[in-house]
């Protein structure tokens, strides 16, 4: 217990003693913070100068007057200061802790002598548990005073006053405080040293910082030369000069045009382009002439040069890579074209335009020259850079052939030669008119649509109407857009619309474009890839509708080929929206140049793949059963033919003998049979020597074949309809056996469902642009399309078989038969 009250007893004297403290410092700042508000007051006023600008007789008597005031705050301090009783310091702890009944007072105070033994076990319980609640007892800190002193905080005002001065002052406070003190400095300053002070402030392009130099002259020791860029803003100013008559600063021995800021200040302003040295004169042996280098450097010309001979793309795009540097940063890329059999025949492409200038750049652009005049034509090219001041910097010479876009359909392939011809001899504009007049009353254009003559009369009356040849250049271009529409129809201008926006919305991001016209732009480009999509498919469409049996119209694709479907131009432009939204300009560029790549070298899906012997087979088998179809037709038909002219000569009797002639068109027909059955037996051949199993319908079917034969050659072409019909049936039943062993040597089992399934068509497969499929070798696909069931298929057979037995029946009435040959002719 002893102990513990003997602790208790040291932390409260620690606690008296900064309680005592903060007590009288809280008393000095209340008595003596009217003198502290005066000797700020007094520094700050110093430290800004203002003392300098007063006259002597005012700075005096604010001198005095400081003094007086400094004296009676200070008495006025030392009056309200009083000394802190440390009664007074028990009751402040006692307040902080928050204890009642004054606990420091009692655990210090003890009984009278006449105390019995009770009341001193009782007082001491007493003291034990004031002891307990002194424990709470801590560190104090200063009241604040001055809020009820100062309820406007004029305190910090001057605070932030002297802030300010001591800031404004910076290393010249000495100066001024010695000023304040002295009124003599005041009169006398401008007897002071001069100061040079200068600014080089290089062009905003450059990026470089501006240099800022302040010394007193004479200069004491050599500066060193100051580094700049060409063009760069020199403002140099002198203070205080020590002659009255202010001297005049030169620059490389040309004076500089000054003027004056004010009493014994002048300054002066120059645009540096060479390197030289800044002089100022001096006065007299006390004020020797200063001398200060300042080294210019030039603005270098951007360089440029070709990465290689630039390349042709898929979509006949010029694709050349450079690569570009400059000092401060190049800000365009364009390709220069002379014609190489008219050196006077020039032209400059836009490669690219940089809203950021880069000081090196290292990439590749694609620019369609296809409807260039030089297109198909040997050009001499070279790059040209421009950079941040406007210089110009050229690559070395590349003479190449421009790409030139192929033309099959012959109309755009006259319309083509004779744009060259204008563009190679424009003199010869006379005689290119009178051609195109012809080619536009040609029988050929009589077939499509009447714009394409109308466009081709007025460029041919433009030629006859400006001989000058001021519009050589528009009819150059009507007629490449009149070529363009002819070989392509819509995909041309699909393709036009798209590489237009493509390259707006490239520019916009460049130039730092608002938010609404980026999200314009995108939306316009998401609308023209459709567009662009549809048109190719429907291109490759046309083609595939064109495309004789067995021909292949299209190039094998390369195995290693990246396939795209329209969902993943759709997810790229979502992407690419996404950055745009999100302010990742750069990579929106990134994603938007990847998404012209992918769009410049795209290539339909519908491109078939190099035959397999196999696949070979399948396309025989494929036309046997065309051939087959056609022959069962045309022997329905013979039927019918013979049955109308019984009915017409009335010769119902005669009908047997009739049949039992062989006619001519009948053993035609059985030629016929006779063929389709010995290519079917080839087939077979082929299909054994190859170790492939031969499908037992194609046996049954080759049977059929060689009873329907028989029938046609003995002139009864209603007998030999049934066994061409089995035999059709047969063929394709051997097609679908020979499509599942094709499948099964790919790897696709038709009907699995594991994660293998609906893997994707077999390679036969022919496809549109946009990976779905058209037709196949085999007659029939299990993938994208609903594969009839066998009872379907048997079903559909015995519809077809009773459609020709009451066709063939010479019984029914008329309007029947006709009707049950209109369903046979359309299935």
């Amino acid at each position: 217990m002893i102990d513990n009250a003997g602790k208790l007893q040291r932390r409260l004297n620690q606690r008296r003693r900064w309680a005592l403290a903060m007590l009288r410092l809280e008393g000095g700042l209340g008595a003596f913070a009217p003198l502290l508000l005066t000797l700020c007051a007094f520094l700050a006023l110093s430290l800004f100068g203002v003392w300098q600008l007063l006259p002597a007789w005012l700075h005096v008597l604010g001198l005095m007057l400081t003094i007086g005031a400094i004296a009676l705050t200070l008495r006025h301090g030392i009056r309200h200061w009083r000394q802190t009783a440390l009664t007074g310091v028990d009751r402040r702890l006692e307040r902080a802790a928050g204890l009642r009944h004054q606990p420091l007072l009692t655990v210090g105070d003890r009984p009278s002598d006449t105390a019995d033994e009770a009341s001193l076990r009782l007082w001491r319980v007493h003291q034990d548990r004031q002891r307990r609640k002194l424990e709470q007892v801590g560190f104090i800190g200063p009241a604040p005073i001055f809020s009820k002193r100062d309820p406007w905080a004029v305190r910090a005002i001057v605070g932030l006053v002297l802030l300010v001065a001591v800031i404004d002052a910076g290393p010249n406070w000495r100066e001024r405080m010695a000023a304040a003190f002295t009124p003599a400095m005041a009169i006398t300053a401008d007897h002071g040293p001069m100061r040079l002070d200068l600014w080089l402030t290089p062009p905003l392009y450059t990026g470089v910082s501006p240099v800022v130099r302040g010394a007193e002259l004479p200069l004491t020791e050599a500066e060193a030369p100051i580094v700049v860029p060409a063009g760069s803003e020199l403002v140099v100013q002198l203070h205080n000069p020590a002659a009255t008559t202010p001297a005049t600063p030169s620059f490389a021995l040309t004076p500089l045009e000054v003027e004056e800021l004010g009493p014994g200040s002048i300054e002066g302003r120059i645009v540096l382009q060479t390197s030289g040295a800044l002089v100022v004169p001096g006065a007299g042996e006390d004020l020797p002439a200063a001398r200060l280098s300042i080294e210019v450097l030039q603005d270098q010309l951007p360089t440029v040069r070709f990465l290689g001979i630039p390349q042709t793309t898929v979509r006949d795009a010029l694709n050349p890579r450079y690569a570009a540097s400059d000092d401060y940063g190049v800000t365009a890329i364009d390709l220069e074209l002379v014609l190489a059999a008219r050196s006077d025949a020039s032209e400059r492409v836009s490669l690219r335009q940089l809203g950021r200038p880069a000081t090196t750049l290292e990439e590749g652009a694609f620019v369609d020259l296809t409807p260039h005049p030089f297109a198909g034509q040997e050009v001499v090219a070279r790059l040209i850079a421009t950079d941040v001041a406007g210089q110009e910097g050229a690559s070395s010479e590349l003479t190449f052939v421009l790409p030139e876009r192929p033309f099959t359909n012959p109309l755009a392939r006259a319309i083509i030669a004779l744009r060259k011809q204008l563009v190679a001899a424009p003199d010869e504009r006379r005689p290119v008119a009178s051609q195109l007049n012809l080619l536009a009353q040609s029988p050929r254009l009589d077939s499509v649509e009447v714009s394409i003559p109308l466009a081709l009369r007025a460029a041919s009356t433009r030629l006859v109407l400006f001989e000058d040849g001021s519009q050589d250049h528009s009819v150059v271009d009507l007629l490449w857009e009149i070529a363009l529409y002819v070989e392509e129809g819509q995909l041309a201008v699909a393709e036009r619309d798209l590489r237009e926006l493509e390259r707006a919305l490239m520019e916009a991001i460049e130039r730092g474009a608002s938010d609404e016209e980026l999200q314009q732009l995108m939306a316009e480009l998401q609308d023209a890839v459709e567009a662009f999509l549809d048109a190719m498919q429907q291109q490759a469409l046309e083609q595939l509708r064109n495309m004789q049996p067995g021909e292949q119209a299209f190039q094998p694709l390369d195995p290693n080929a990246q396939m795209l479907d329209r969902q993943d131009f759709r997810d790229m432009m979502e992407q690419l929206r996404e950055a745009l939204e999100g302010g990742a300009r750069e990579q929106a560029q990134q994603m938007l140049s990847q998404l012209r790549e992918l769009l410049e070298n795209l290539q339909t899906a519908m491109q078939m793949p190099s035959m397999s012997p196999m696949q070979q087979n399948m396309g025989a088998l494929q036309e046997l059963i065309r051939r087959q179809q056609q022959l069962l037709d045309d022997s329905f038909q013979m039927q019918q033919g013979q049955q109308g002219q019984q009915g017409q000569q009335g010769q119902q009797g005669q009908q047997g003998q009739q049949g039992q002639q062989p006619g001519d068109g009948s053993q035609g027909l059985g030629q016929q049979q006779e063929a389709l059955r010995r290519a079917l037996g080839e087939l077979m051949r082929q299909l054994g020597e190859q170790g492939q199993g031969i499908p037992r319908a194609l046996g049954q079917s080759e049977l059929q074949m060689r009873g329907a034969e028989q029938a046609l050659n003995q002139g009864q072409p209603g007998e030999a309809v049934g066994p061409q019909t089995q035999a059709l049936d047969l063929l394709q039943q051997g097609a679908g056996q020979l499509m599942e062993q094709m499948q099964q040597q790919l790897g696709q089992i038709p009907g699995e469902t594991g994660p293998n399934a609906g893997m994707g068509p077999p390679l036969t497969e022919t496809r549109d642009p946009l990976g779905r499929p058209l037709r196949n070798d085999g007659g029939a696909s299990p993938y994208g399309v609903e594969v009839p069931e066998q009872p379907d298929l048997g079903t559909a057979r015995e519809v077809l078989r009773e459609l020709h037995r009451r066709s063939g029946d010479s019984d029914r009435p008329a309007l029947e038969l006709d009707y049950f040959d209109r369903l046979l002719r359309r299935f």
